[in-house]
């Protein structure tokens, strides 16, 4: 099968002028996504990705992106993927985070998640001290744990729950 042949950059910047402009008309959230909906993938972003995520983070990032305008339009094709790809890594990994939170069977487990993603959840660094320095980070993560199909629905909630639980622990409940 002969190797599919690259375009050249003319033809790439023609291609991005349509889905430049109708990012740049979108007037709100919804709008952004039917821009991206019809024109990210000629925009060269990553769609399969942003189609793998839940709707309130695909909603996130159109916020974002939609941000990003402000008062000026954006400039170019490169503009838009630096406000879309930042907020789409960091929306795949708060969602990959949860849902190893989610899938813990044990403490010993949700504490391994809670070691390696605290940040990708949302847990700021002084709350995540605040549990590392807890003799019984064990009863923590015991508590945390889901069970029975309750899952947490979104990272907030998660962060919710284990501010909570590192309160209660200190003493302030």
């Amino acid at each position: 099968m002969p190797k599919k042949k690259d375009i050249m950059q003319f033809q790439r910047v023609r291609r991005y002028a349509a889905g430049l402009v109708a990012i740049n008309a979108a007037k709100d959230a919804e709008e952004i996504a039917d821009a991206l909906a019809d024109h990210g993938k000629k925009l060269d972003l990553d769609m399969v990705a942003y189609g793998r995520l839940s709707e309130d983070s695909q909603e996130a990032i159109c916020v974002v992106v939609l941000a990003g305008k402000s008062e000026d339009d954006y400039a170019n094709r490169d503009a838009v993927a630096a406000a879309f790809d930042a907020v789409l890594l960091e929306r795949t990994a708060a969602e990959f985070a949860l849902n190893l939170v989610n899938e813990a069977l044990s403490a010993e487990r949700l504490a391994w998640v809670l070691e390696g993603h605290w940040a990708a959840l949302g847990i700021d660094e002084d709350a995540f001290e605040a549990y590392d320095e807890l003799e019984d980070k064990g009863a923590i993560c015991e508590e945390l744990l889901v069970g029975d199909g309750d899952l947490y629905a979104d990272e907030a909630a998660f962060v919710e729950a284990f501010y909570s639980e590192i309160e209660y622990e200190a003493g302030g409940d």
